[in-house]
């Protein structure tokens, strides 16, 4: 009993080729539809993130006491060059007393960037 017939050795490599060249057509198209995805997002200003601190009331306890204020937490991350991830990390995951939110990735950086330009 024989089994299928051999492909030659160059169809072989030229199908390998072939493969090859879709995967990397592919990752180049998935690329490139993140990236006009990420131009198409509209951009966020410090604005929409007093909007967002006011629809998820972080005022309650960063306004009254229990939290560090806007112009405490710029402070202490001023001219730090990871502050922006640093404290948005903290807005979405809680640290030290702050509990987690239920905000977004985009969201927290959003509240990150009201903060540092409205807490000097």
């Amino acid at each position: 009993m024989k089994g299928p017939p051999m492909k030659k050795t160059a169809e072989a490599k030229t199908e390998k080729s072939r493969d090859k060249v879709l995967k990397q057509s592919m990752t180049t198209r998935l690329l490139l539809v993140a990236i006009v995805e990420a131009l198409a997002a509209p951009i966020a200003t410090p604005d929409d993130g007093a909007v967002l601190v006011q629809n998820h009331k972080c005022g309650m306890c960063n306004s009254h006491g229990v939290g560090p204020t806007v112009q405490a937490i710029s402070a202490k991350y001023a001219g730090k060059a990871d502050a922006t991830a640093t404290v948005a990390a903290v807005i979405k995951n809680g640290a030290q007393g702050m509990p987690p939110t239920a905000v977004s990735g985009a969201e927290a950086r959003t509240i990150t960037s009201y903060i540092r330009a409205h807490g000097r």
